[in-house]
Parts: structure tokens; C-alpha cells; sequence
């Protein structure tokens, strides 16, 4: 298979991957390209979705073709493809880093430099860090660029990516690293969609009703008592969803997992966490969780003439309490 934002034509001497690598990076096509397509496809097409990917990809190849001389220039897709190529180089690289540092024979594989030039462990690691994270940046830079300009980029619609967000108290990355620390990392975000979507589809329904979580997301309720609560369900959404990804996979939302890092002149060092940590943290944020909807309860009980749809949901019958109880028989995590 062949990369489709990239061309061979292009790169004879890897001109197209210069421009989004060092210099003096002298890497072949075929080398890198396998590392490309297996990206485009993990990571680009989940996001771009079935109908803006080829639309884009049509366009580069139009216009790198030799034979087609009608091609009319976007400059908005141009923009976007420079992002694509950005981040696809990087992440490439970072994919195939392992491997492509080595040397394989019928022998085996070896080091392509000898001892004495080698990296240190942590220094490597330095290197695939700074190329991940320029990746999925500019896959992040990709997002809002499109967002930002969603009337060039109507395709974008059709996505999932953009209808599963559309349509949430955490729309993107910004608002979800606003209140909980991923290190502005796309690649986990998507992940925690998936733990977003359960609490909005399921817990949050169920402590406010439907009817209210319905009009929550309606754009069309911004005043300012619609923004309040949404805040207060955004912070949430968020808690839950970590502590679930947590307790259900034993992940503080990292591609790792969640790992202490150190490193120093001798290496660098991973020291995974226990599991009593673990089962900790996700107790201490899934408290933060539930006091902030205790706070969104208050609110919504005081302002019954604001959300009717949440008087009728509970018939009158709602808790004011700010403080959370509930049975802590036989469990490892406390609430007052």
C-alpha cells in the first residue's frame, strides 16, 4: 500500500519529508512509507472521516499530478494537508523509530552505530516523545483548523468524530486539558470519547433525566443559568470519565497507562503504578465528580422556573443537599 498525502515522485531524495523533519534527516521513500499508511490509517482516518479524507487526498492528488493541468487551487486544503503531512512524518518516524534504528539480517539485528555514538536510553526516548507529541499537535492543529473553518470543510460533518462531539459537554481536546491534564494529547482524547459518551449516555441522564440533557446540549440555551450548569456537568463528565477509564483498564489516561517517568544520564526509568494507587485515585476522582454534580443539583433545584424538565423528572422530589451519601458497605473508597 501506498501513503496517500505522500508521493514517491516527489520524494527522490525524501524532499517532501525534509520539509517536516530536520534537515539533515536522510531517509528513504520506501523506508518510511509503510509507517505512513499504517498511520494515515490509525490515526488520520478516525478522525477525518470516510468523506473529508478522500476529498482531501483526491485534491493532493490532483494537484501533484504531471498530467492534469485544470486543477484549481484551495488554499484552505492546502493549509490542511500541510498539518497531514506535518503529522504524519512525525508519527511515522515515532512508529517505526524501533525498527528503523536497526539493522535486520538473516543473523539477526544489530545497531547501525557503533557504541560509541549511540543515545543514551533517555536521550532515544527524548526523541520519540518530541515526536509524538508534534504529532498529535498538529493532528490537534488539523482539528481546529477544520472546526474553525467547517464551512470549507463541509465533508467534516459526515464524520463521527465531529458528531460525537458535536454534541457534548466536552467538544475537544481544549475544553477536556481545561480541566484534567492529558498533555494536550489528541490520541488520548479520542480514547476517552469512549468513556464521555457512557456517562452523557448513561449516568448523566440518570441523575438529571433526559429531557434535561437533551436541552443541555442544544446550542440554542446559552444563558447564562445554561452555562453555569453546563460547567458544573462538564467538570462532571470529565472526573467520571477518567475514573472509569481507571477502574476499567487500569489507565490514568496516558498511551502508556499510568506510569511514573523519571530519567537521568544513566537511562530513563518507568515505574508503573499499583494497583491500590489506582483504585485510590479513581475513588478520589470520582468523589471530585459527584460533589460537582451534588453542586448541579442545588443549582437546578433553585431554579426550577429555568429548568422545568428536571422538576418534572424528579416530581418535586429532589435532594437540596450538598452533601454526598451513600452506602459505602463493603467498598475500598469513602465519601462523607
Amino acid at each position: 500500500m501506498e501513503p496517500i498525502f505522500f508521493k514517491q515522485s516527489l520524494n527522490t531524495k525524501a524532499e517532501e519529508f525534509k520539509k517536516y523533519l530536520p534537515v539533515n534527516v536522510n531517509l528513504g521513500y520506501k523506508t518510511l512509507a509503510p509507517y505512513i499508511v499504517l498511520c494515515e490509517d490509525r490515526y488520520l482516518a478516525p478522525i477525518l472521516g470516510e468523506r473529508l479524507l478522500p476529498t482531501l487526498a483526491d485534491y493532493y492528488a490532483d494537484k501533484t499530478s504531471d498530467t492534469d493541468n485544470s486543477h484549481t487551487d484551495n488554499t484552505y486544503y492546502d493549509k490542511a494537508i500541510e498539518y497531514i503531512q506535518f503529522a504524519m512524518v512525525r508519527l511515522a518516524y515515532y512508529s517505526g523509530y524501533d525498527v528503523l534504528s536497526v539493522q535486520m539480517s538473516d543473523t539477526g539485528a544489530s545497531s547501525k552505530v557503533d557504541s560509541e555514538h549511540r543515545l543514551y536510553r533517555y536521550q532515544e526516548e527524548n526523541i520519540k516523545k518530541s515526536l509524538r507529541n508534534e504529532g498529535f499537535n498538529h493532528l490537534d492543529m488539523l482539528v481546529r483548523y477544520i472546526e474553525d473553518n467547517i464551512d470549507q470543510f463541509a465533508d467534516f460533518t459526515a464524520s463521527e468524530y465531529y458528531s460525537s462531539n458535536i454534541r457534548s459537554l466536552v467538544p475537544n481536546l481544549k475544553t477536556f486539558q481545561s480541566i484534567y491534564n492529558i498533555d494536550n494529547s489528541l490520541l488520548v482524547f479520542h480514547k476517552m470519547r469512549y468513556y464521555i459518551k457512557d456517562v452523557e449516555m448513561i449516568d448523566l441522564p440518570h441523575a438529571i433525566g433526559e429531557a434535561t440533557v437533551s436541552a443541555l446540549m442544544e446550542a440554542s440555551n446559552n444563558s447564562s443559568d445554561w452555562e453555569y450548569l453546563r460547567l458544573l456537568l462538564r467538570q462532571y463528565v470529565v472526573y467520571k470519565a477518567v475514573a472509569a477509564s481507571i477502574t476499567e483498564l487500569h489507565y490514568l489516561p496516558t498511551e502508556k497507562g499510568m506510569l511514573f517517568e523519571s530519567s537521568d544520564a544513566g537511562g530513563y526509568k518507568e515505574q508503573v503504578v499499583s494497583e491500590q494507587e489506582l483504585v485510590m485515585t479513581a475513588g478520589r476522582l470520582t468523589e471530585r465528580a459527584e460533589r460537582y454534580l451534588a453542586i448541579a443539583i442545588n443549582y437546578l433545584n433553585k431554579h426550577t422556573d429555568v429548568f422545568p424538565d428536571y422538576s418534572t423528572f424528579t416530581g418535586g422530589n429532589s435532594s437540596t443537599s450538598e452533601v454526598i451519601r451513600r452506602d459505602n458497605t463493603g467498598k475500598r473508597t469513602f465519601l462523607a
